[in-house]
């Protein structure tokens, strides 16, 4: 898909596997950035996974550069959340297919960089907005795709009320300490879960409405009102 807004050129779909490496880089940096991890190489145990065919891994470029990217790894029996919570996940796998979103890093300052050079004509809070959403977007719109029931996701618990009310996880744990690599310390997270076959239930509670979040990927990502929308229950 591609969009322009303010002069920027704003590309978003699947990663090209030469982008790849870039991405595993990207990722690193800013993960390495928040303080999640101080190596200053990937981890292998990344490379394995986002290499996989089993993983669909997303971006959104800016002017040709990638600025943003999150991956969804389909389930084939072990996915990285089994390493904490594997009674969870199995719960889930007695419902349905399960997908894991994770990989998810937006460049703030790249970002900045390109508005600067831009003229400065976009404002940063807005095109990283922008840029969430549509990532977002083609999360949901690829586990639906795929024929999952479950999207799972590992949070930092502070972050937890957003994914409840803004993307419609529910919590499925207890937090509990979660590393998807022996080279990065473990953080206290929440195991969550966007359960698929209650979207009926969702658009009829709010009026043929998802919410004012949903409704912006929507807009994002076209594909993705028609396919909510469609009951597969």
């Amino acid at each position: 898909m591609v969009s322009e807004t303010k002069g920027l050129k704003i590309e978003s779909g699947l990663a090209a596997k030469e982008d790849i490496e870039k991405i595993l880089q990207l990722v690193a940096r800013i993960y390495r950035e928040s303080g999640y991890f101080k190596t200053d190489s990937v981890p292998v145990s990344w490379k394995s996974t986002l290499f996989s065919e089993n993983t669909s891994i997303f971006v959104v470029k800016v002017n040709g550069v990638i600025v943003g990217t999150v991956s969804v790894i389909h389930d084939t029996g072990n996915i990285p959340m089994d390493l904490a919570f594997h009674d969870e996940l199995e719960i889930l796998r007695s419902k349905g297919k399960i997908s894991e979103v994770g990989k998810l890093a937006i460049d703030k300052e790249l970002l900045k960089s390109l508005i600067d050079e831009n003229g400065g004509k976009s404002k940063e809070h807005e095109l990283f907005q922008r840029i969430s959403i549509t990532l977002f977007g083609l999360v949901y719109l690829e586990g639906l795709m795929k024929g999952s029931r479950y999207l799972c996701i590992a949070v930092l618990e502070k972050h937890s009320s957003f994914y409840e009310t803004a993307l419609l996880f529910e919590k499925i744990g207890e937090p509990r300490g979660y590393s998807t690599s022996p080279d990065i310390p473990a953080t206290i997270e929440r195991p969550m879960a966007l359960d698929y076959s209650k979207r009926s239930e969702i658009l009829a509670k709010n009026g043929g409405r998802i919410n004012m979040f949903y409704d912006a990927m929507a807009r994002m990502v076209p594909e993705l009102k028609s396919k909510f929308r469609t009951n597969t229950d």
